[in-house]
């Protein structure tokens, strides 16, 4: 029992080791044999200044390299004439930037509410009628005031949820204070000498 236990763990640790071998072994080597090999090779070194700042900015990390030279090698091989596949990725990359954008928008517009986001169905519904031309729910000329007024009113719900608190305290302040000696009502007391 214990040998076929070895033997399940050195199998799976050889499947491992050659999964990794598989998946490098489709990445090109360098091979610098005159002046344009050598150009091209420092090229592509040159244009990788920052990009591991840029990858951790995008979430990718150490853990995530070898997918993103993955997809980096496969993306190399497109052709630029095939523009059925550059359509495709293109939507992959606008879809992925407003996917990941919807959190920030919402804290932007809902403030610290975690329990009320953008609807991502309803923006993908919108933006695909959009790109389609159909039937809107709400005009295309009346989507970006609709979008600017709601949005306002929306936010300032949010803010004034989010800061109702620090608002009564101040207005109890007010109150409490208006009657004292001493403080000025509805503008400058004159007979109190300005701040520098």
């Amino acid at each position: 029992m214990k040998k076929l236990s070895f033997i399940s763990v050195l199998f799976v640790a050889v499947s491992i080791v050659l999964s990794f071998f598989s998946c490098t072994a489709q990445t090109p080597k360098a091979n610098l044999k005159t002046d344009i090999d050598s150009l091209s090779y420092a090229f592509g070194v040159a244009n990788t200044q920052g990009i591991g700042e840029y990858l951790l900015s995008q979430g990718i990390d150490s853990t995530l390299i070898s997918d993103f030279i993955a997809g980096f090698v496969e993306g190399s091989k497109i052709n630029k004439d095939d523009k059925k596949t550059s359509a495709r990725i293109l939507g992959q990359q606008i879809g992925m930037n407003v996917g990941s954008s919807i959190e920030g928008v919402s804290r932007n517009l809902l403030g610290d509410d975690t329990t009320k986001v953008l609807s991502k169905s309803n923006l993908l519904a919108g933006f695909i009628d959009g790109v389609l031309g159909k039937k809107f729910l709400i005009p295309r000329e009346e989507a970006g005031p609709f979008v600017e007024e709601t949005a306002q009113r929306v936010k300032s719900v949010a803010l004034e949820k989010q800061y109702a608190k620090e608002k009564e305290e101040n207005l109890k302040y007010l109150a409490d204070n208006k009657s004292k000696e001493g403080v000025a009502k509805g503008g400058i007391d004159p007979g109190r000498p300005s701040a520098p």
